[in-house]
């Protein structure tokens, strides 16, 4: 019996058991990958909370136990707000690292609110991300006050690349389009996603281009794009790089706006043009049927253009091709689609998948409905969350 007493008054023993007592409830406070996770109401978050730091007259001090079971000992605080803690010292701890704080005064109950409120969501949000379950941390993010999309924070940079994750993983390409330009807006949103995604850590091109791997300018559900576009265009001026995507959405909407067809501060003329706009005016005029001048110009480049751009430009080249009324039957034309399918397929889904269908629809039109309904299948088989694949199976099963 006297041993046991002996063996709890050690203080480092206890400070021990105590450490694992916290990791326990850490682990709690995650839900397993593909658990429900329960989720703080919105209502608990007030919209009108202020994101600047509010600095208290004077400072504090308390204990706070952070989630990697580290503890701050006798820190003397000098502010926080709905994102963080702000240390003596200049440094700042955010909420989803803290697990809790013992504090000697009337900021107590007000710690404790933020954890609630602002911690645990995005300590769940960050850990969904980590272990790639992309669409449990979109529905998570959604969950959030949409302030948090449009803030340069880590929060923010959580919240945005969730929501981008989680539409690409679902096939809604087009509603991708807002968090990424948010994305190349922010340097802190790129650090995030290098850190949670080596994709992004090992090709940082894609923040040079403006261009997400997977994410081309090349879009298909016009309701979605009608949505996104009002959404950019009301929220913030298009960063430079991004500017292609604007332009495809415009595109597949119809609308034009004063936007210019050529990259911000772009003087070129059209032998001098940027790969993306050639492609894309290419794209306007196989939609409108409004000429040939840049179909051929993108012929004439087409060898020098970047794998993501010369495949676009191969799509909208044979789509250009069946402008005329003996072409929707060629089974040659059908070849050229079917040629984008194969070398493009994992690089870019969407893309194959639209290909697929343009190479079903002519091959229907010829009256090879054998073949037809073999790229039918593999289209179903392979790109079943894509817009044609999804558009594709209410007809196959009413047959």
């Amino acid at each position: 019996m006297f041993w046991i007493l002996d063996f709890w008054s050690g203080r480092h023993l206890f400070e021990s058991l105590i450490g694992l007592i916290l990791f326990a409830i850490a682990l709690e406070s995650s839900p397993p990958f593909g658990a429900s996770a329960e989720f703080v109401p919105q209502d608990r978050i007030p919209e009108s909370a202020s994101v600047n730091a509010q600095q208290d007259k004077d400072s504090f001090t308390g204990e706070i136990f952070l989630r990697n079971l580290q503890r701050i000992d006798a820190a003397k605080i000098t502010g926080y707000d709905e994102l963080k803690v702000l240390l003596s010292d200049g440094t700042t701890v955010g909420w989803e690292e803290i697990l809790r704080a013992d504090l000697k005064d009337e900021h107590q109950s007000k710690f404790e609110e933020n954890i609630a409120s602002f911690g645990i969501p995005f300590y769940r949000l960050q850990h969904r991300l980590e272990i790639e379950d992309w669409i449990g941390a979109g529905k998570l993010a959604e969950r959030l006050p949409v302030r948090f999309q449009t803030h340069p924070s880590k929060c923010g940079a959580l919240v945005n690349i969730a929501l981008f994750k989680s539409y690409m993983a679902t096939g809604q390409r087009e509603l991708a389009v807002a968090p990424w330009l948010r994305i190349l807006k922010c340097s802190t949103h790129q650090k995030v996603l290098q850190e949670l995604d080596k994709q992004f850590e090992n090709d940082p091109s894609q923040f040079e281009s403006g261009i997400a791997n997977g994410l081309l300018p090349v879009f298909f559900d016009q309701e979605l794009a009608t949505k996104v576009l009002a959404t950019i265009q009301e929220e913030f001026e298009i960063p430079a790089k991004g500017w292609a995507y604007r332009e495809a959405l415009e595109i597949r909407t119809g609308i034009r706006t004063v936007y210019s067809n050529r990259p911000p501060g772009s003087e070129q003329k059209a032998g001098e043009t940027d790969e993306w706009q050639i492609v894309l005016l290419t794209a306007r005029e196989a939609l409108g049927r409004t000429g040939h001048e840049y179909r051929d110009l993108l012929k004439e480049r087409i060898s020098e253009l970047s794998p993501p751009a010369y495949w676009a430009g191969r799509y909208w080249l044979a789509k250009a091709n069946l402008d005329s009324t003996e072409n929707k039957a060629n089974a040659d034309l059908a070849l050229e689609f079917l040629d984008v399918a194969a070398n493009c397929e994992s690089r870019f889904p969407e893309l194959s998948a639209a290909v697929l269908w343009e190479a079903n629809e002519i091959l229907k039109s010829a009256g090879r409905l054998d073949d037809s309904k073999k790229i039918e299948l593999e289209l179903l088989r392979s790109f079943p969350r894509s817009y044609h694949g999804r558009s594709i199976q209410p007809m196959s099963k009413d047959k």
